[in-house]
């Protein structure tokens, strides 16, 4: 069985001996690495699709944790109880907004949980706002890059946090905090995007463009700000 860096690094996230919800298990290889790494004390991990169901319970039951790991076809979170004592809801691959109505679906567990691991495919600003309005802090994020893109992942606990600045929300509080090479990476990979489009639409004129062009270059200042105070937190 094979994982992916970004799974790996996911389900490193997890608060050892939880009990965890792995939403969207898939083929279950994330709640047997989380079994087998002693991280996580029991799983209910659920998909939406009998096939994907199906293959679950086979490997779960070939590695012989059918005792540790309990598989439910299910959309997202609403087939899982308080009764259940799930500590942890880890939710990965997928894109916010989905991730968002996932955790809106059952909002009495989310309540009770003590922990959101998420890696959200999209819309990330969008998570971290939601994260803060119901009642969660972003304790931790970590970046991974891997076959030429970027993913993020986010680990939250019960408390009070707002951020100060909508750019703290676009591109993490904690990752331009505790920078590393690839959130420096991303940001500069961004000001060059913001760049390119910015050519492009130089050439086209008109009223949308020149507003388009902008808030780009708005964007490219926050950009080189923040890349600014990673390299100082960095030492670079």
């Amino acid at each position: 069985m094979h994982l992916s860096e970004r799974i790996k690094s996911t389900a490193g996230c997890v608060t050892k001996g939880h009990v965890v919800a792995d939403i969207g298990c898939d083929h279950a290889y994330t709640s047997i690495y989380l079994i087998n790494e002693g991280i996580a004390k029991r799983i209910i991990a659920t998909d939406i699709n009998k096939g994907p169901v199906q293959r679950a319970v086979t490997n779960i039951r070939e590695c012989g944790l059918c005792n540790l790991i309990e598989v439910r076809c299910s959309d997202g979170i609403s087939d899982i109880d308080i009764s259940d004592g799930i500590e942890t809801i880890l939710i990965s691959g997928m894109g916010g907004n989905l991730m968002i109505d996932i955790l809106k679906g059952n909002s009495r567990v989310c309540e009770c949980v003590k922990e959101l691991v998420i890696q959200p495919q999209s819309d990330i600003a969008r998570v971290r706002h939601y994260l803060h309005d119901t009642g969660f802090c972003i304790v931790y994020e970590k970046m991974v890059h891997e076959d030429g893109k970027y993913y993020t992942i986010i680990k939250a606990h019960r408390g009070v946090e707002h951020y100060d600045n909508e750019y703290e929300y676009m591109y993490g509080h904690y990752l331009i905090n505790n920078p590393d090479g690839t959130c420096i990476d991303y940001m500069r990979g961004i000001h060059e995007s913001n760049e390119r489009i910015i050519r492009h639409l130089i050439g086209r004129g008109g009223e949308s463009s020149m507003k388009r062009i902008e808030e780009l270059k708005n964007d490219n200042a926050v950009i080189e700000m923040i890349v600014k105070k990673m390299q100082k937190e960095e030492g670079i």
